[in-house]
């Protein structure tokens, strides 16, 4: 077989997901941002996973990142308004966790 494409296909076809839209659903909804990462990752597979899922409403999507962030950021969330929109709750848990990252290099440093 010299047709890449072709091939491509052909592999996609019979090693690919079965039902790719089903599995991210799952990894959405069981996706944990761990505490030792910074939140740069967990919005990348956030909104990998979250742009094949056209049918859900953005209330849906608030709520599954809300979810899926760490104790740590949810506390500090639990000081300020709670956004409604998911701009804005990406927005305070990046800051957040900014803040913590900023904090522990500088601890860091003077040790």
């Amino acid at each position: 077989m010299n047709n890449y494409p072709t091939f491509l296909d052909i592999h996609c076809t019979n090693f690919g997901p079965v039902n790719p839209v089903a599995d991210a659903e799952t990894e959405l909804e069981n996706l944990q941002m761990a505490d030792n990462h910074q939140i740069v990752k967990y919005n990348i597979t956030f909104n990998e996973l979250s742009s094949l899922k056209d049918g859900w409403k953005l209330p849906t999507l608030c709520c599954v990142y809300y979810h899926g962030l760490p104790t740590c950021i949810k506390n500090e969330m639990s000081h300020t308004a709670k956004p409604t929109t998911l701009k804005g709750i990406c927005f305070i848990a990046q800051t957040i966790d900014h803040c913590y990252w900023e904090h522990h290099a500088e601890v860091a440093r003077k040790s």
